[in-house]
């Protein structure tokens, strides 16, 4: 028994040291691994599908919410401004809570503790769109959207124009107000 035990713990540090560090000169982003259409569609935000979720958020943005009739913007006021950088901060470790809180626990706090509105369900829909609008609107929304010609109409459409272009059977997104 205990010769089987010094096998398996054996093997574990085996593993353990195949499983090292990658060498940062060796480390490449999963966008560098995309076929070119993917990487203009996603550097595209009138053709990313992922762009209708920061929409969605955007609205939950600026719509009040809770017992204290508040919305996110009432405190944060514009989230190009206020929200630049900060995704990059999370996960935090959250003094009140002795415990590392990640973008969409910090938004739930938010929720609970300024709103006074019940937190958003652990990947739900509107959690999502908050968390995409906190991570991804400052950088790719916005003016710059606003410059292209289209631009406008795309998203106005939103999840119709992906379904016209890509087909219902190959869009995974579900259909969005």
């Amino acid at each position: 028994m205990r010769f089987a035990c010094i096998i398996v713990l054996a093997g574990l540090a085996a593993a353990d040291a195949l499983a090292a560090e990658i060498p940062q000169d060796e480390r490449r982003s999963g966008y560098s691994f995309m076929t070119p259409d993917t990487r203009t569609m996603q550097d595209d935000g009138t053709a990313n599908p992922g762009m209708l979720w920061v929409l969605d958020g955007e609205k939950l943005w600026n719509r009040k919410a809770g017992a204290a009739d508040k919305a996110c913007a009432d405190c944060h006021n514009d989230a190009r401004a206020s929200m630049k950088g900060v995704a990059a901060h999370y996960p935090a470790f959250d003094k009140v809570l002795g415990r590392p809180v990640d973008l969409e626990g910090r938004i739930n706090l938010c929720r609970a503790n300024h709103q006074q509105a019940t937190p958003l369900g652990y990947e739900s829909r509107d959690l999502l769109a908050l968390t995409a609008f906190c991570r991804t609107a400052i950088a790719r929304c916005g003016d710059r959207n606003r410059q292209r010609p289209g631009a406008s109409t795309v998203h106005r459409q939103g999840p119709r124009s992906l379904h016209a272009a890509a087909g219902p059977a190959q869009s995974r997104l579900r259909q969005l107000p």
